[in-house]
């Protein structure tokens, strides 16, 4: 035995002065695998009302979670190699919210859709707790350790949530920010090692991407040649160990199209139009998804390209205000319009949407950032204003949003005078189900006033011509729809040029015509992932200028930044900036919605302002708004 002990010594000892090296076991034994731990985002959430029994809420940026009126459906798809050991599962709820209390969690039935499940649909509560999350607190994740027990093998795995006695909190869903997550760590099957019969080989340390990396250096294939405005072929570099891949286009899985090949041809494309490409490797029976490429197809004539666009410099623009937000909690007003007041610029008000679930609607701020007005409404999502709609034969300046509580259109007129908001829709107007964002149209070649709202998921962009309807109320007469393949939040309408942008959230800003009779034709002004934009691609604006020149404005929400392009000609790229701290007025993060203004909008702002969404506000309970002197953009 001491002589067998110096053997297996010594041989440590030389292999260690080797460097890198592939240990056997020389006893014949079992070799045990270090433990792996995956991260799951969830595959499905929402959250359900009993206060609003028939409304589904399956793309919705946030959870609304209480001990009675609220409670959130999880779902994560779970792939474990066959006979793995689960040692630790960990379930992370990013919480808008601080509180005295805690997330419960439960198991739950598979039995609901996303995009259908409501309060009054919804598969039986099961009450039997799995576990609870520590206490609640504002841009924190919440980690509530579940039973190793709760996941025995691969397939879906669905929680429901609630809360402590008494709480009320809003989590980020998968459409927000920060997902929802599902750690989990496990031991693969052991496997017997052969006896050796013969001393231990030195090996060079692996140089090549490690098992459970996603695919790298995505590449369109130069050799392919072949009817390139519908096709493309794509390579990447192999992941060692993945037994398959996944190919997405645009987000969305090909199907039937899963193999081993480190390529992929895709087909039935359009021509002269943008796409993103991914691919996940799966690796241990766990998919390993790649960041999107970004491509487009050749027109007529041309070749495809691809965006490898140079990173561009991030440059910082400072806030002189920031407004006080709504009460409550959480990311509650992401959106806003500016009006300003040509005769006294110093009484310019920013308008801003409140989208809480309990007690949602517009409020309407100073320049000093004080509340002047809220209106309780209903979970108001994106806002704009136009002047110069006609009703009852006098011009009114015409604010509207979409309404996300009812899926409705919601329209006020706003007085100069008193600074405040007055209803004028005529009846309840419905939109797409589930609806998400809003913007106004004049037209300048017909005089006539629109209404765009955009989709929470795959679905259609609605067009609404406004009109008076004889009674001093506005009315709304469906005339386009414009299909679109995921959720598209914000949208803008260049009223002198007769564009339309929508910023389909991770995959391109789209410029259509915005007359109703421009058809679906569309063009990319820029991509997800091309280089300047980060998804989740947000709040998009116009600063004006004369003879058709000026300014697109478009929130990068993925790294906090906003993107300029030119409003001219293809829209080619401006500048890339942030908007940072300035003493107590904290740096902006999370960009969602904003505004832009070229108007006098009052001391400190009398070359124009850009109103930018702080999601994270420090200091704060909720969301507000910071105001940045133009001029400091625009220079």
């Amino acid at each position: 035995m001491l002589r067998l002990f110096r053997i297996l010594a010594a041989a440590t000892v030389a292999l260690a002065a080797v460097g890198a090296f592939t240990l056997i076991n020389v006893f014949g034994s079992t070799a045990v695998a270090a433990p792996t731990t995956v991260t799951l985002n969830a595959a499905a959430d929402t959250y359900l009302s009993t206060a609003s029994p028939n409304s589904n809420f399956g793309r919705a940026k946030t959870l609304a979670v209480s001990d009675t009126t609220y409670r959130a459906l999880l779902r994560f798809n779970v792939s474990l190699p066959s006979g793995s050991t689960v040692t630790n599962i960990a379930l992370r709820l990013y919480s808008n919210t601080s509180v005295s209390g805690s997330l419960i969690v439960h198991p739950a039935s598979n039995s609901w859709s996303e995009t259908t499940v409501t309060a009054n649909n919804q598969p039986a509560w099961q009450t039997a707790e799995l576990a609870r999350s520590g206490l609640l607190r504002a841009r924190q994740y919440a980690s509530a350790a579940l039973p190793t027990n709760a996941i025995t093998g691969s397939g879906n795995f669905n929680v429901g949530i609630d809360t402590t006695t008494g709480v009320q909190g809003s989590l980020d869903s998968r459409e927000g920010a920060k997902r929802p997550q599902l750690v989990i760590t496990y031991d693969s099957p052991s496997s017997p090692t052969p006896t050796p019969t013969s001393t231990a080989t030195p090996t060079s340390t692996p140089t090549s991407t490690a098992p459970g990396s996603a695919p790298q250096n995505i590449r369109i294939d130069p050799a392919y040649t072949t009817d390139l405005e519908h096709t493309a072929r794509f390579l990447w570099d192999p992941v060692p160990n993945a037994t398959n891949y996944r190919h997405y286009i645009n987000g969305a899985a090909i199907a039937g199209e899963d193999d081993t090949s480190a390529s992929e041809t895709v087909r039935n494309l359009q021509p002269a139009t943008a796409y993103t490409f991914s691919v996940g490797a799966f690796v241990g029976g766990v998919e390993y998804k790649s960041a999107p490429f970004s491509f487009t197809t050749a027109g007529p004539g041309s070749t495809p390209t691809s965006t490898a666009t140079p990173t561009p410099s991030i440059s910082t623009v400072l806030p002189l205000v920031e407004n006080v937000g709504f009460s409550g909690s959480g990311d509650i007003s992401d959106d806003a319009v500016i009006w300003a007041d040509t005769a006294t610029p110093a009484n310019s008000v920013v308008i801003a949407d409140n989208k809480s679930v309990s007690a949602g609607g517009i409020g309407v701020f100073g320049m000093d950032g004080k509340l002047i007005q809220f209106r309780q409404d209903g979970m108001l999502g994106n806002v704009d204003l136009r002047s110069g709609f006609v009703l009852s034969g006098q011009p009114i300046i015409l604010v509207g949003a979409n309404n996300r509580t009812n899926d409705t259109l919601v329209l006020y007129s706003f007085s100069a005078t008193t600074r405040t908001l007055t209803p004028v829709t005529a009846r309840s107007i419905p939109t797409v189900s589930p609806n998400i964002g809003f913007c106004l149209y004049h037209s300048r070649a017909s005089g006539k006033f629109y209404a765009f709202v955009t989709p929470q998921q795959a679905g259609s962009v609605q067009q609404f011509e406004l009109v008076d309807n004889g009674a001093g109320l506005v009315d709304a007469v469906l005339v386009r729809t414009l299909p679109m393949s995921s959720i598209a939040e914000s949208c803008v309408a260049d009223d002198e040029l007769g564009h339309l942008y929508v910023g389909q959230e991770t995959v391109a800003v789209w410029k259509y015509g915005a007359e109703p009779s421009a058809g679906s034709n569309r063009v990319s002004v820029d991509t997800a992932g091309s280089g300047r934009l980060v998804a989740e691609i947000e709040g998009m604006s116009i600063s004006y200028g004369a003879n058709g020149t000026g300014r697109l404005f478009v929130s990068s929400q993925g790294d906090s930044t906003i993107v300029v392009y030119d409003r001219a000609d293809n829209n080619p790229f401006v500048k890339k900036f942030r908007v940072g701290s300035n003493g107590t007025i904290d740096s902006v993060t999370g960009t969602d919605g904003l505004d832009v203004t070229t108007r006098n909008a009052g001391p400190g702002f009398e070359q124009g302002l850009l109103v930018v969404h702080d999601e994270s506000n420090s200091g704060g309970t909720t969301s507000n708004l910071k105001y940045v002197p133009l001029s400091a953009v625009l220079g």
